[in-house]
């Protein structure tokens, strides 16, 4: 990583945005994938970070007992039921439930990141997004 210093001080930001704008199409693509990649890796160190720490076991437990009081609803056909206020903020976008499908045919699917983290099973919605299971 580049750090602030004499040294890297033509690596600034606005050299950095420079640099972009004169990249070739294809170049700018393989830029805009690699730091695609970058970001969703990044956001995946803090989730197993907030894991780790024990920041979503509050979210856990209360999911785990909506479904216990029957307060949840099945994401289409999957035979799966999850707590509504999750279902509608993530798992009923077009993306999420593409990659649900993905996830029921394929588990393994490398464009899923599927993983284990402390209690949660964990997939990969997008850059940004997880979905989680107990």
């Amino acid at each position: 990583m580049i750090k602030d210093s004499e040294e890297n001080a033509g690596f600034g930001i606005e050299r950095i945005k420079e640099a972009v704008l004169e990249l070739s199409p294809s170049d700018s693509v393989s830029f805009r994938d690699w730091f695609n990649e970058f970001e969703a890796n990044a956001w995946d160190d803090q989730f197993e970070l907030d894991v780790g720490e024990g920041r979503l076991d509050a979210l856990a437990d209360e999911a785990l007992e909506d479904v216990r009081l029957g307060r949840s609803t099945e994401l289409s056909g999957s035979g799966r039921r999850l707590d509504s206020g999750v279902a509608i903020k993530y798992c009923l976008s077009r993306c999420s439930v593409q990659c649900h499908e993905l996830l029921r045919q394929d588990p393994r699917h490398p464009s899923l990141k599927l993983k284990k983290v402390g209690r949660f099973w964990s997939v990969r919605i997008g850059f940004r997004y997880r979905a989680l299971t107990l």
